[in-house]
């Protein structure tokens, strides 16, 4: 109770005392202070960006003769004191408060109706370059001529040329001071004088005009463009002896920065100023910056520079962690579904062979016992697709490991339990897989039914689809096995033509005469043909052959040729030899060696025009040829020989007519 009672006396004494001593902690503008809804002007002595500023940078006497008011505006934390009735007064105050409390340069603000606005004052700036349509890094450019950290330079837009200015200055004759001690001191002999008035960059005979007749410019000058302010962080705290006027300094704890001097919105629009100071050593964030600007714009792309100016380093710092974490997240996902993984192969390998030993004592005393001793009954009653496939792929490993009656047996027993059914259902899902285990089931049991559906997948995309159908094809059409070529559109490729010669070799399939696919458009069916027609010999059609070798296709014409060759048709050296000169170099070489298997003396006259070849591997194919035709050509060896009288043309005589080789 007494605490308590305590504590109230303590506060209502310090609420007095704060009472009796405004009018004494407040002497300078307590006097000045108008209405909020009224005219006024106060006096910037510090800003920062992103943050408050530490209050002990800003000095304890000035806190204690004027009430420092904190503002913030789109990022910036603003330090102003003092109110006016007019700009000479608090222009005054400005000065009287650089002089007595040792501020560099505080500037004037306005205010009306409780909203910081631009000041209507004719006020001069100092540009140092210009760039056309592209613009310059800031950085680089005060680099470049040595300007310190303290003078900052600003960034306008007018299209097309990017202006770079600095400085402010309320009057013609402090600017002209400066851009003479500038000029000396960074040696920029080009920097000039621009007049701005309310935010506008004007001629210098407007600001004339202006001075003459002040009232009458300000009527016809347009709605001015909205600014962005110029900040510039420094180092250390020092002044410029050189700026002037309006420039203000922002102390922000151990750090000093400048802003622009006219007091101006932080809002940018298309066709107005742009100040801005480009990160050259951030490009990223740049790049981010001027997405917003082009792309987006308006009040999204303001508020979007200015949460990245306030937390770049924490969006990195959240989007790094977010990428971790998501990286773990599905790092973990993946090693979860491996365990799952195996884990349900393993379940599932067990269930199959479980099922598999079940099955197959079923099978073996079906066969043994038919169905004496219920073992059909209890196959019938086997349900489920699971359980079923598995049954399918046991009756087809005893179908293919049996002969006889038991392989009848297992095939009507098949179609008894009506898994023929299951395979073409299977046929008709949409994995390629279960089609081709549902092909390659109909083939084996010979579904002939089924045939229309498998033939729709000949042509398919899927390499192994498609091979299992044309095994098919072989297999159910007994009559015609080949017919299938008929109806392939895309390349019939090397690998399909070995598994269909091995399924007939296999399962003795009737061979059909091949010349039949010799005028097929598709030219890998017809390579097909020449091959099997070689394999089997079926030199009745050799006309057939010749007259490939007129085909339009040049891996046509060389299969033919080689065919001639594998063939021993005698009937067709005339032939490549009338057609070798405008063959092509690779079947140039197999018309050789087509010869060297079918060795004639009329052959000689046309290889001893070829040991004239300058290619290497042509003129030694000639050379063989001779030496395979007999004494007849190892004669026209040993005289070319004598006539060359060439050391290179002997080793090669000596290498061709070598029995060793």
């Amino acid at each position: 109770m007494i605490r308590t009672l305590n504590h109230r006396i303590r506060k209502t004494t310090n609420v007095l005392t704060f009472l009796l001593l405004v009018p004494l902690l407040y002497p300078l503008d307590s006097m000045a202070k108008p209405d909020q809804d009224s005219l006024l002007y106060r006096v910037q002595v510090a800003a920062r960006y992103g943050q408050p500023l530490n209050r002990d940078v800003i000095p304890e006497n000035l806190c204690r003769d004027y009430t420092v008011y904190e503002g913030q505006h789109l990022g910036w934390f603003k330090y102003t004191v003092g109110y006016a009735p007019s700009f000479d007064s608090a222009l005054r105050m400005s000065r009287y408060i650089s002089d007595e409390f040792l501020i560099h340069s505080p500037f004037v603000v306005k205010y009306i109706f409780g909203e910081r606005i631009p000041i209507d004052r004719l006020y001069y700036k100092i540009q140092i370059a210009a760039s056309y349509k592209k613009p310059l890094y800031v950085r680089s450019l005060k680099r470049k001529y040595g300007i310190g950290p303290y003078i900052p330079v600003a960034e306008e837009y007018y299209p097309p040329y990017y202006r770079y200015t600095t400085g402010g200055f309320a009057s013609y004759e402090e600017a002209r001071a400066f851009l003479r001690d500038f000029r000396r001191d960074y040696g920029i002999d080009g920097a000039f004088i621009v007049p701005y008035l309310n935010g506008h960059r004007i001629r210098e005979q407007d600001s004339v005009s202006y001075l003459i007749d002040n009232e009458a410019y300000i009527n016809r000058l347009p709605s001015r463009p909205e600014m962005s302010e110029v900040e510039e962080p420094a180092d250390t705290v020092e002044t410029h002896e050189g700026i002037s006027g309006d420039t203000a300094v922002v102390m922000a704890g151990d750090t000093v920065i400048r802003e622009d001097t006219m007091d101006v919105p932080v809002e940018e629009r298309a066709g107005g100023p742009r100040l801005a100071e480009k990160d050259e050593e951030d490009p990223f964030r740049e790049g981010i910056r001027d997405f917003l600007d082009t792309r987006i714009g308006g009040k999204i792309a303001e508020w979007g520079s200015i949460i990245i100016d306030h937390s770049y380093k924490s969006i990195l710092i959240i989007v790094f962690s977010f990428v971790v974490c998501f990286l773990l997240i599905n790092l973990v996902i993946v090693f979860l579904f491996i365990i799952l993984n195996k884990i349900h192969r393993e379940y599932i390998n067990e269930r199959v062979r479980t099922l598999r030993n079940k099955y197959q004592e079923y099978l073996t005393n079906y066969l043994f016992n038919g169905e004496e001793n219920g073992s059909f009954r209890k196959l019938e009653m086997i349900r489920g697709s699971f359980k079923r496939q598995v049954l399918t792929d046991e009756i087809l490993h005893m179908y293919s490991n049996v002969s006889g009656e038991a392989d009848v047996k297992m095939r009507e027993l098949y179609f008894r339990l009506k898994l023929d059914e299951d395979s073409v259902r299977k046929i008709h899902r949409y994995r390629w897989t279960a089609k081709t285990r549902a092909i390659r089931e109909l083939a084996r049991m010979n579904v002939t039914r089924a045939a229309p559906l498998i033939e729709k997948y000949i042509n398919s995309k899927n390499d192994t689809l498609r091979i299992e159908a044309h095994i098919a094809m072989v297999r159910m059409h007994k009559d015609d096995p080949f017919s299938f070529l008929d109806k392939i559109n895309d390349e019939f490729t090397r690998w399909e033509q070995l598994n269909v010669h091995a399924i007939a070799r296999l399962y003795d399939i009737s061979i059909p005469s091949f010349n039949r696919w010799f005028d097929r458009d598709n030219d890998s069916v017809v390579i097909f043909a020449l091959r099997m027609a070689v394999i089997y010999q079926q030199t009745d059609h050799y006309s057939d052959i010749l007259d490939l070798t007129s085909h339009p296709s040049e891996k046509v014409r060389k299969e033919a040729i080689i065919a001639i060759g594998n063939m021993q048709l005698r009937e067709g050296i005339s032939r490549l030899i009338l057609i070798y000169p405008t063959e092509p170099y690779n079947n140039q070489l197999e018309i050789l060696k087509a010869l060297y298997k079918i060795p004639e003396v009329s052959e000689i006259e046309f290889l001893v025009e070829r040991t004239r070849e300058e290619d290497f591997d042509l003129q030694l194919e000639a050379m063989k040829v001779l030496n395979k035709i007999g004494w007849e050509g190892q004669y026209v060896l040993e005289e070319l020989e004598k006539r060359y009288n060439d050391e290179a043309f002997s080793r090669k005589v000596k290498h061709v007519t070598d029995k060793r080789i």
